[in-house]
């Protein structure tokens, strides 16, 4: 049996808890992405330019498209070329608050209406920052979390060969909660790309625990 065992990578319980574990904390880390919702539309320079003259409209600019910064080119882009002229992304809030004000018209950090002046025509850019709260997606991550924690625990204490469960848990769960504390997960703002690097952090560490015990026993 203890041949099998050595063999067989890994127990079902280092499968299942660092499963728990990555889904938990990559869900909780995705549904907590400041997001934000870029619109584009034309419009004429006679309205771009009475509207930034205008001293009551607050948080209106007018702006070259090569002068944007590279991230709102990108958002512009986008909502230029979709079929709504609308377009929603996930954590590049420096897209907004890199925008720099011009005279006495602040753009405030998080949104505001801008005209950019593209391949020679006007267009209005309306950024903003939908209103969001905590919820089934959030709470799933700390209910998944908790799970795998847990249940990483009770894996080390009960399952088969105990001693290498434990280690392939440790190394995984270490690698994997490291690799987010120094990276974020290096800026990734997609559900699948997220749990791909996180299997990847968490597993192949634990693989590596897994078959190095062998070498690694005194």
């Amino acid at each position: 049996m203890s041949g099998a065992n050595s063999q067989r990578w890994p127990t079902a319980g280092v499968i299942v808890a660092l499963g728990l574990l990555v889904a938990g904390v990559q869900l909780y880390h995705f549904t907590s992405l400041v997001e934000f919702t870029y619109h584009v539309g034309a419009t004429t320079q006679s309205v771009a330019t009475e509207a930034a003259q205008s001293s009551d409209s607050q948080g209106i600019v007018i702006y070259q498209f090569a002068e944007l910064p590279a991230t709102a080119q990108d958002a512009f882009l986008r909502a230029y070329e979709a079929t709504n002229n609308q377009t929603t992304i996930r954590g590049i809030e420096h897209q907004v608050t890199a925008l720099a004000s011009t005279g006495d018209t602040p753009a405030y950090p998080g949104g505001g209406l801008y005209y950019v002046v593209y391949q020679g025509s006007y267009y209005e850019f309306t950024i903003r920052q939908p209103m969001s709260v905590p919820g089934l997606g959030t709470l799933l991550g700390y209910v998944f979390t908790v799970t795998g924690l847990l249940y990483s625990i009770y894996a080390s204490l009960t399952q088969n060969p105990r001693t290498r469960t434990s280690l392939a848990l440790t190394a995984g769960i270490s690698c994997f909660l490291g690799v987010y504390g120094l990276t974020g997960w290096w800026g990734l703002n997609d559900s699948l790309p997220l749990l791909a690097v996180g299997a990847l952090c968490a597993y192949l560490p634990a693989i590596g625990a897994w078959y190095s015990y062998e070498t690694l026993r005194p």
